[in-house]
């Protein structure tokens, strides 16, 4: 049979398999919320007018360092997003954000709020077109280098971009994260299992947890914190190094490296060190990402956060600060 949920302004229609179904729901704001349940069968499995009460909590995530290009984007707790470097684009993107990304001509954001519920805002450098995702709503993006892809709520996938390598042409199927890199684009599927296309399509069966791509490599971060690289291997990048820590929490592949940050923060990196972007600084970190000739990590300095890069970083200084915003209750899933 099929069962109708409504709650605020969703609504879902589920087709039961085998006394089983499941459905996705969007909401702008934090709370409790009254969820209705109608199903036309037989009152002894479930009875008319059935509803029950869940609550919604605040939005809210670890926070993240995304550097592409000349500007380096830090991604607050509560959604919010400041930028340093040349060509931000924070004056003309919405104000929050539940997953944000960057790659060397725009950056991409996935909004929640309550005008915006899954809708992804894109702003490009002078002279580039950004992508116009319009088919939503989405639950999770990536950006490569030129490409970008989005994630629906039915586990499909949509691109944009530059499609030189078959990048932007995502396979059928259902997935549930993606990893945009520079020729090639990743996703993992519900078991974490992988599936590559565009000019590196071949993948390890896994499982991971977590993908992260550089301009022709990626790697999969497993539950354990093992990590395993495929795709070129030219400068080493896809090569873990015997003294690397024996477990990652974070990893960020970019350009020809890739770099990570073990249990206690410290930062390990390897591959294309052409202009010290493998050569990490040392410190207590709690994020990592990396670009085609640099890489930046964020400090938490308790009332504020703190950011080194290192390696040719443009109009990047080696050190900053950034002052933490003030965390707002906006957005909930």
């Amino acid at each position: 049979g099929e069962v109708k949920v409504t709650a605020e302004e969703n609504l879902c229609e589920v087709d039961l398999i085998n006394g089983a179904g499941s459905c996705t729901m969007l909401f702008a704001t934090p709370g409790v919320k009254t969820i209705s349940i109608e199903y036309p069968g037989d009152d002894f499995y479930l009875s008319g007018g059935s509803s029950i009460q869940y609550t919604v909590i605040p939005f809210s995530q670890e926070p993240q360092i995304r550097t592409g290009g000349t500007r380096t984007y830090v991604h607050e707790p509560d959604g919010q997003v400041g930028c340093l470097g040349g060509n931000c684009e924070t004056e003309t993107l919405p104000d929050t954000f539940t997953r944000f990304e960057v790659g060397s001509v725009f950056a991409c954001g996935l909004q929640f709020d309550e005008t915006a519920k899954g809708e992804v805002a894109c702003r490009a450098d002078a002279g580039a077109t950004a992508p116009n995702f319009a088919n939503g709503p989405y639950i999770d993006l990536s950006v490569g280098i030129n490409h970008a892809c989005a994630l629906k709520l039915d586990g499909t996938v949509e691109c944009q971009g530059d499609d030189a390598n078959g990048q932007a042409s995502p396979p059928t199927g259902s997935f549930a994260s993606l990893s945009a890199g520079g020729d090639h684009t990743c996703a993992l599927d519900a078991d974490g299992g992988p599936t590559c296309w565009g000019a590196l399509n071949t993948a390890p069966t896994g499982p991971f947890a977590t993908l992260t791509s550089g301009d022709h490599h990626t790697c999969g971060l497993t539950a354990g914190g093992g990590i395993e690289c495929w795709g070129d291997d030219n400068a080493g990048q896809s090569t873990v190094p015997d003294d690397a820590p024996a477990a990652f929490a974070q990893i960020a592949a970019g350009g020809n490296q890739t770099c990570g940050l073990d249990d206690e923060g410290h930062a390990a990196c390897w591959g294309d060190d052409t202009y010290g972007q493998s050569t990490p600084a040392y410190g207590h970190f709690i994020a990592i990402d990396t670009d085609d000739d640099h890489t930046c990590a964020l400090r938490d300095l308790g009332d504020r956060y703190g950011f080194t890069c290192w390696g040719e970083a443009g109009d990047e200084a080696p050190q900053y600060d950034f002052d933490q915003m003030t965390d707002t209750e906006i957005t909930a899933l």
